[in-house]
């Protein structure tokens, strides 16, 4: 039915506003002052426990805008128009509203009908954006703190290895104190080469504290400063060719592969031509996920099978390479040839 016909036929039955359950849309009578006098079915069903006398003021969500909407709607007996927001049993909604007046005697009557007013395309994308840019909002905030902990964590992180490299300084002194007292040249022997194994594992810790990456040291790096702490502790006039690559070495292999270099080296040095005069190639290749680090001299080369060669040395560098799963070779190859492959696997090891 037309809103025109809101004054018409109510109008026409001033006495019985029964006419309005006529209307599927609420429909309510009220007086110049907002109070209920009628109100049909639907608005019943649409605003609950809503009885005629109660001031309808109480179920929207800006009473001045009812009360200019009654002042204007009662100055007219044709149908005009307006919104507003009111609380219905389903929570606030959003109304078109057309009214009229609809009588004057024996006090003035006004008629409203409520249509719901969907939510625009607009409204709808409105809420979208204001949703997306909480939580946008929210991951900046989740991120922020990330970057502290993270920031965090690196501090104490280069703390640790800070620490550490000194404690093993410390430790490294100790061994040159414990030098200068021994009275045989077995004891200096023992203590020099304890001293080279710390200091091995010193530089290491030295690289992890110098290095920005808190998961390895880059294995040219590594190398290069392995092969520098031996011929300072040694005195070695040892010529060390290094050809090795930027990839890291994981902070979990590092070590090890310190200590095995350490190993190999002194081998080099002590079996090959001599302390002075040996050259010694030393490098690091990857083919695909396999490392492969090899130590080389040109010294007379191994003197039986070296699966049958058995040394502390020797022994050591074997327990290593089972440590990080690394497979050992040793040959005579135009010298003694020291071979060890491994593939990195962060916190896998071989026992």
């Amino acid at each position: 039915m037309a809103a025109a016909n809101i004054s018409h036929r109510l109008m026409s039955h001033s006495s019985d506003y029964g006419v309005s359950d006529l209307f599927q849309d609420p429909v309510l009578i009220l007086d110049i002052e907002g109070r209920v006098r009628h109100l049909n079915r639907s608005a019943r069903r649409c605003f609950g426990d809503l009885h005629p006398d109660q001031p309808f003021a109480q179920r929207v969500e800006n009473p001045n805008q009812l009360q200019e909407l009654l002042r204007r709607f009662s100055s007219c007996a044709e149908p005009s128009f307006g919104t507003l927001e009111t609380k219905t049993k389903d929570g606030t909604s959003r109304f078109k509203v057309t009214g009229a007046r609809l009588s004057t005697i024996p006090a003035i009557a006004i008629g409203l009908r409520f249509s719901p007013v969907p939510p625009s395309e607009f409204t709808i994308l409105s809420h979208q954006i204001k949703a997306l840019h909480a939580e946008i909002h929210q991951h900046r905030i989740a991120r922020r703190r990330l970057e502290e902990a993270l920031e965090t964590n690196q501090t104490l992180y280069r703390e640790l290895q800070h620490r550490v490299k000194n404690h093993l300084q410390i430790v490294m002194a100790m061994f040159g104190i414990a030098r200068r007292k021994t009275k045989t040249e077995r004891e200096r022997d023992l203590i020099d080469l304890f001293e080279r194994r710390i200091g091995a594992v010193a530089e290491v810790q030295h690289l992890m504290y110098a290095v920005s990456s808190m998961v390895g040291v880059p294995a040219v790096d590594l190398v290069n400063a392995i092969a520098k702490n031996f011929r300072e502790l040694t005195g070695s006039k040892a010529t060390i060719k290094i050809e090795a690559i930027s990839d890291e070495f994981l902070n979990e292999y590092a070590s090890p592969i310190a200590l095995i270099l350490n190993e190999l080296l002194s081998n080099a040095v002590k079996y090959g031509i001599g302390v002075d005069s040996a050259a010694i190639e030393l490098s690091v290749r990857r083919e695909q996920e396999i490392f492969e680090v090899v130590v080389q001299d040109h010294g007379p080369g191994f003197a039986k099978n070296p699966a049958d060669i058995r040394g502390s040395g020797l022994d050591l560098v074997r327990g290593l390479c089972r440590q990080i799963g690394a497979i050992l070779t040793l040959e005579t190859r135009g010298g003694a040839r020291a071979t060890i492959r491994f593939k990195q696997s962060s916190g896998k090891r071989v026992n």
